[in-house]
């Protein structure tokens, strides 16, 4: 349920797992963050299981998995400010279906204790009404410690991946921005199965 998690789970439209993540910051220095996966059933144990040891590589809180309710609110209780909404859990055919909503009234100190993922952040002050946002990918060392052999076998499992992360910024972004331009304000970044196989992460970074 991280960010982190994106490097690792993502969608695939037939038989795989499914995940969009959209970050939305507004003016005032808050921030709403959906969530969507959807998860074959035969797969929501060892998907559970995976979000566990990825928290736990990321140095986070393995408290469960996106399809427990209480896990999810666990995950964010301890943020002054934080709140989940709209959390919900369907049954589509031989799939679960979980959206949900975190909105965090200052951002910035949402960000910082990490349970969201290894993001850089930067808010607007009083002086100035800009801001940054970067997802820091794992190190070149760490890359290089993936097992490729793992990951490959774990993707056939699963039915393959591809993820999408959406941020929005509270005002046009500028050039130097990565991502795909969905509009002045709004980033998307893509990552493959063929892309997390063969190391090359995408880099996140917009600033305004």
């Amino acid at each position: 349920m991280t960010l982190f998690t994106l490097l690792v789970f993502g969608a695939m439209r037939l038989c795989g797992l499914t995940m969009e993540q959209s970050i939305v910051f507004d003016s005032s220095g808050g921030m709403k963050v959906s969530y969507v996966y959807e998860v074959p059933n035969r797969w929501v144990g060892v998907f559970a299981a995976l979000q566990k040891e990825v928290a736990s590589q990321a140095g986070l809180p393995a408290v469960g998995g996106a399809l427990d309710e209480g896990a999810v609110r666990r995950q964010f209780s301890g943020l002054r400010g934080v709140t989940v909404e709209n959390y919900s859990l369907f049954q589509l055919g031989e799939t679960q279906r979980v959206e949900f909503t975190v909105v965090a009234m200052d951002a910035a100190a949402a960000l910082e204790g990490g349970a969201f993922g290894p993001i850089r952040y930067r808010g607007p002050t009083a002086e100035d009404r800009g801001g940054e946002f970067e997802l820091q990918m794992p190190s070149e060392e760490k890359r290089e410690a993936m097992n490729e052999e793992h990951a490959r076998r774990l993707a056939e499992m699963l039915g393959g991946f591809e993820c999408t992360l959406k941020v929005t910024a509270p005002a046009p972004i500028g050039e130097d921005a990565t991502g795909e331009a969905e509009s002045a304000t709004r980033r998307v970044w893509h990552l493959t199965l063929t892309e997390l196989l063969a190391r090359q992460l995408p880099v996140v970074r917009i600033s305004w």
